[in-house]
């Protein structure tokens, strides 16, 4: 859903790059050649944010009433100042569920 959103902006002129998503299948089309020194991470464990960023801030906690716990219930924080590479955090971020 965030790569769609992402898409989605790009197409009405806003220059975001390309989403990296840790889901399933997306995680392999990982993107090389990037820094990722500042992120929009949904939904990933705010101790593992803090193990590759010097700064995590809790930008919203989601309440959508009708959706699953897990994706109603997130939380969005903004990640600044990585700490560790991008590849470097690939295996961390991985998520098949």
């Amino acid at each position: 859903m965030l790569h769609l959103a992402t898409n989605g902006y790009r197409k009405r002129g806003l220059a975001l790059p390309p989403t990296v998503c840790r889901h399933n299948s997306y995680w392999y089309w990982w993107p090389t050649g990037r820094s990722g020194d500042t992120a929009i991470a949904v939904n990933i464990r705010e101790e593992a944010l803090r193990e590759a960023y010097a700064e995590v801030t809790l930008f919203r906690q989601l309440d959508v009433p009708f959706a699953m716990d897990y994706e109603g219930r997130g939380r969005i924080y903004i990640c600044k100042h990585r700490t560790l590479p991008l590849a470097a955090t690939r295996e961390r971020f991985r998520y098949f569920g």
